[in-house]
């Protein structure tokens, strides 16, 4: 058998999951590549429904990485930024207690929230938090639970995700396409606002996040194993490795 490349593994994936992939429908994506236009303060919804991440606190300058960085585009937290998306800005309804996925490639050194709903000045009821706690990827709600990941993933880029089957309250961790643990754990909706890079306690920032985040996706259906190589990217390769 001749050798299998990159390339050849996602054209395979392009043909078989296809069907599946335009039925999956990418609610808000955050790509995080503002630098290359000058950054600003804005994180713009590339999934066109305008859930737009401002930032609420800290500050964009110097924090946005461009091309030709070591890491390419993204934008570098230092622990002191958040930024923020208001529920009425756009279409996507930030409900989460439907099957929901949410992906990001992530470099970290001290973890912290990538992406989270709660109340504006507190961790609230109900509110989500995917994040990256002791160096493993970590997904909690407030008052229902948690579950964490087995692999440390400090000090490399990494793409992480998680999924939620409402279906079965089963809750999924990913790291680079590989399932990393799982666990049921029911969801309720909530109608905070979303957040990327932390949350506010008394005034502080709660779980700040320091590393390099971009490409941040949620769809509204828990993707198939190969159709997170088309929407989530090379990370989840891994997938095809496995079967002959």
């Amino acid at each position: 058998m001749g050798k299998v490349t990159r390339k050849s593994l996602f054209a395979l994936a392009v043909i078989v999951c296809a069907g599946t992939a335009v039925n999956a429908a990418v609610t808000a994506q955050w790509l995080l590549d503002e630098g290359g236009s000058g950054g600003g303060d804005t994180a713009y919804d590339s999934a066109g429904y305008g859930n737009n991440m401002v930032i609420e606190t800290g500050s964009t300058a110097g924090q946005w990485l461009y091309e030709n960085s070591q890491y390419g585009t993204g934008f570098s937290f230092n622990g002191t930024q958040r930024f923020e998306a208001v529920r009425s800005a756009g279409g996507f309804p930030f409900d989460f207690s439907g099957d929901f996925s949410i992906s990001a490639d992530i470099h970290t050194s001290s973890g912290g929230i990538i992406f989270a709903t709660s109340a504006a000045d507190s961790w609230a009821y109900n509110g989500k938090r995917f994040e990256i706690l002791g160096g493993k990827v970590y997904f909690q709600s407030y008052g229902r639970g948690a579950l964490s990941g087995t692999t440390n993933i400090q000090g490399a880029l990494h793409n992480v995700m998680v999924t939620y089957d409402s279906s079965e309250s089963l809750l999924s961790l990913y790291v680079d396409g590989e399932l990393d643990a799982s666990g049921t754990l029911t969801l309720y909706s909530d109608s905070y606002n979303a957040y990327l890079g932390g949350l506010e306690s008394d005034g502080e920032l709660l779980a700040p996040l320091s590393g390099i985040l971009s490409n941040v996706q949620i769809s509204d259906v828990v993707l198939p194993e190969p159709a997170t190589v088309i929407l989530f990217g090379f990370g989840a390769l891994s997938l095809f490795k496995k079967r002959k």
